[in-house]
């Protein structure tokens, strides 16, 4: 896949207030219209792994997604513990708004892009602006200038942003993806 979203829930669910939930919303917004302006782009929104007694909000986010992305973007199941790894190994471009996967996939030698169309500081997490936008109007100019500059990009390796950030992670997050690729439970 070209582009991939890692899911953070659903506003009001998923801890944040309304202006950075909402703005999860607009990310998605943006996807859907960047996939209608490049159709020959795969772009995609990876669920993370809802248990049985939260099916209910697994339903409210495929449809957050399925309406505020036009249908044009493409939900990933997440029944295992390494669906998102494999998306992240996967794609030429993981997204998020302030998961760590996307230090994940920096460490992994991957390209991610930090999205903060809140406009809160505080919610902005890479330092790197190579690999971060943060733009409160949600300007679709730019967000497409961002991912389409990042897709063409080179990237020879883990970002020095990656590597300072890793101990603060858990420091196995190699060993993580790795396990979880593998089918292997980690201790």
């Amino acid at each position: 896949r070209d582009v991939v979203f890692v899911d953070q829930g659903v506003f009001p669910h998923n801890g944040l207030c309304e202006r950075s939930g909402r703005s999860l919303e607009t990310i998605v917004e943006r996807l859907g219209e960047l996939k209608a302006r490049h159709p020959e782009l795969t772009v995609a929104y990876q669920l993370r792994q809802y248990p049985e007694r939260l099916r209910w909000l697994e339903t409210l986010v495929r449809e957050m997604v399925a309406q505020r992305g036009g249908g044009r973007v493409d939900i990933l199941p997440n029944e295992d513990g390494g669906a998102s790894y494999r998306s992240l190994a996967g794609s030429r471009l993981l997204m998020t708004f302030e998961s760590t996967m996307g230090f994940e996939a920096l460490r992994a030698g991957r390209k991610a892009l930090f999205v903060n169309f809140s406009g809160d500081a505080s919610e902005t997490l890479c330092p790197d602006p190579r690999f971060q936008l943060e733009d409160e109007t949600a300007d679709y100019a730019r967000f497409e200038a961002k991912v389409l500059a990042l897709l063409d990009a080179p990237l020879d390796g883990p970002p020095p942003v990656a590597l300072e950030r890793h101990p603060f992670i858990d420091g196995r997050t190699q060993e993580r993806i790795a396990a979880l690729l593998c089918g292997r439970q980690m201790a």
